[in-house]
């Protein structure tokens, strides 16, 4: 199967070694990991940790193995260039990074996602900034309307991620962040 690399937006298909590629699903909370290798021969490629990853499929855009951030890179001597390996955590790293501050009272989660997406100080912003996570658009079309929570939940500098979890908890379903954000 042939992919396309995208690394912050630029195609480093040509740079990829082609069966250094690996991707690791999982479930439950685990995120997903990706790996690849990347020959730069000309020393002309730089790879540095924070910048988006994503893994499609070379001939359809539309359909995405991976979408994530790069979280480690390390270079060593090849030949007369060099060779980067990467590794790279899923978009959820990133809920990792903002957090939660809010209360509520007899909502139902699809309320408390959705409310909380709309206010810009409600549950989804940077703990360094105030502002909305970047490029994440959530989408509550398969979120459940369940019953409202009777009992209080309160978020406080919670990582979204957990606040995330807690919701599923407290339903009995899951979560995840797509490919495409």
């Amino acid at each position: 199967m042939q992919v396309r690399l995208l690394i912050d937006g630029v195609d480093r298909t040509g740079s990829l070694l082609e069966r250094s590629w690996e991707i690791q699903g999982n479930a439950f909370g685990v995120l997903d990991h990706a790996s690849f290798l990347l020959d730069d021969p000309t020393k002309a490629i730089s790879s540095v940790t924070g910048k988006d990853v994503i893994i499609e499929d070379f001939s359809d855009a539309l359909t995405r193995f991976f979408g994530g951030v790069l979280t480690d890179v390390s270079s060593y001597t090849h030949g007369l260039g060099r060779r980067f390996q990467c590794n790279a955590l899923d978009w959820t790293f990133r809920l990792d990074r903002a957090v939660a501050s809010e209360t509520y009272r007899g909502k139902s989660d699809q309320y408390i996602i959705t409310e909380s997406v709309a206010s810009p100080k409600g549950l989804f912003f940077s703990p360094t900034t105030d502002a909305e996570l970047p490029g994440f658009i959530v989408n509550t079309t398969n979120v459940k309307i369940g019953k409202a929570n009777t009992q209080f939940v309160q978020f406080k500098r919670d990582s979204i991620r957990d606040a995330m979890d807690t919701l599923a908890d407290a339903i009995g379903f899951v979560w995840y962040v797509d490919p495409f954000k």
